[in-house]
């Protein structure tokens, strides 16, 4: 298991607030893409939250930096988000498990992410100076918790009435 320090570090009520807002208006994926020079497919997870309101933002990047985006509306109907966002498998991951205890929404998603993470490959990969390169096998359980985390997606927002 990875060793978590973020969340002693932090305020209960701050990491109540910060399962809330997340639940309401954040996503947790497994990014899959494909670089030229590896023929096997990269992951890693990534934590985001869009919102139009920029102290929320900011106190969320106050309790965990990460990085901070402005993304234009589509149309003169909307208005400007902004987008916090904490990406790599070891910045996600903390988030992910400070907020895990206050989740109710995205608890699923949430542990489902922890798992990915905590993956032997993977740990072994942050606790070794050894690169270590994924067998097949391992890369298809990879791609399998990303479908997974997906499907959930897909669970909770009929569950919620979204899209219905």
């Amino acid at each position: 298991m990875l060793k978590d320090t973020t969340s002693r570090l932090r305020d209960p009520h701050d990491l109540a607030w910060a399962a809330g807002f997340f639940d309401g208006e954040g996503c947790v994926r497994i990014n899959v893409y494909h670089h030229r020079d590896s023929k096997l497919p990269l992951m890693n997870l990534r934590v985001t939250v869009n919102n139009t309101d920029r102290r929320a933002i900011d106190k969320l990047h106050d309790l965990f930096p990460g990085s901070i985006q402005y993304i234009r509306p589509g149309s003169v109907k909307h208005r400007m988000q902004i987008r916090w966002d904490r990406h790599g498998n070891t910045r996600a991951y903390e988030f992910c498990k400070a907020i895990l205890p206050f989740s109710v929404i995205k608890r699923d998603q949430l542990e489902l992410a922890i798992a990915f993470v905590e993956l032997p490959w993977r740990i072994h990969s942050r606790t070794s100076s050894r690169k270590h390169c994924r067998t097949d096998d391992e890369v298809v359980i990879d791609e399998s918790y990303a479908k997974q985390l997906s499907a959930l997606k897909k669970v909770s927002n009929i569950s919620s009435g979204v899209g219905i």
